[in-house]
């Protein structure tokens, strides 16, 4: 199966629909962390999805340690964190959860939902969602749109 424009588009407004589903809450700035390795064009929809939604993608390295993912979630106040399918992704969440509980107790542990696959957001029949479902909010300007970090390990220009 091919993904196509119209159908990227309809699969990012699905992902807009179940990210506002998910995420209620009112996260400032309104982040949305995720754990994923996957392939490329379920990555794009998820982070334009999550974009779509209005709120600020944040990959986590998968690189990372549990206790370093545990960190990341801890110094930005994570509301929510997506997982991807495969059990690694799922180990590295769960254990970086429990560190997140037991190295920062005060901290907020966030919800987490699952990464839907290629064959959730591009298969055939999908319903087309409506366009008073999807409204669109001006952004602010002045926010970020994408948050990365880095180890410091690397530099590029």
């Amino acid at each position: 199966m091919e993904a196509q424009r119209g159908r990227a588009g309809s699969a990012c407004d699905c992902y807009f629909v179940c990210i506002r589903w998910v995420n209620t809450c009112q996260c400032s700035p309104r982040c949305i962390h995720s754990l994923l390795c996957t392939d490329a064009i379920p990555y794009a929809t998820t982070v334009m999805g999550i974009m779509r939604a209005g709120y600020i993608p944040f990959p986590i390295s998968t690189r990372n340690s549990p206790t370093a993912v545990a960190h990341l979630l801890e110094k930005t106040d994570a509301k929510h964190l997506i997982v991807g399918v495969d059990p690694a992704m799922q180990s590295l969440a769960a254990e970086s959860l429990e560190a997140l509980k037991s190295q920062h107790p005060s901290a907020t542990v966030p919800t987490t939902s699952q990464m839907p696959v290629f064959d959730d957001l591009y298969r055939e029949g999908l319903e087309p969602i409506k366009v008073e479902d999807v409204p669109y909010e001006q952004p602010d300007l002045q926010m970020p749109i994408f948050l990365l970090h880095s180890s410091g390990d690397h530099f590029a220009v």
